[in-house]
């Protein structure tokens, strides 16, 4: 699993994103909203990303109930795999590494999992990176 948190403090959107998880996990159905969040996770408009599947009374409905014990939880496990920063990446529950661009999230994760198609092709490897913890 995949989990991508808003940077230097826990707040609304971590919350929302654990519960996306949480309820969107099965198929990977988060990923919809957490891309379109990644977009501009700054923005409080964030019932617009949930799209394909993703329900936002879903969300809100976690959110109020279990959410803040759930992004507790989460915040515990990356504690105790050694992991402070994101993204991150844990490859097969084994193997924890960082990458922004595509190119190298590719190319750290097909060096665990060698022989998948895919990990031939080359990928960007534009790093700008936005957002800022101000």
């Amino acid at each position: 699993r995949l989990r991508v948190h808003g940077g230097c403090r826990a707040g609304e959107e971590d919350v929302r994103q654990v519960c996306a998880v949480k309820n969107y996990g099965k198929n990977e159905g988060y990923m919809s909203y957490l891309g379109c969040r990644a977009e501009d996770y700054k923005s409080g408009d964030w019932e617009k990303c949930a799209v394909e599947g993703v329900k936002a009374d879903v969300i809100k409905k976690c959110y109020e109930k279990d959410g803040k014990d759930l992004l507790r939880k989460d915040f515990a496990l990356a504690s105790a795999l050694g992991i402070g920063g994101s993204p991150t990446f844990l490859a097969n529950n084994r193997h924890i590494f960082n990458g922004v661009d595509a190119e190298t999230i590719k190319t750290n994760f097909c060096k665990h999992n060698p022989g998948l198609s895919g990990c031939g092709a080359k990928l960007s490897s534009d790093s700008q990176v936005q957002g800022s913890c101000q």
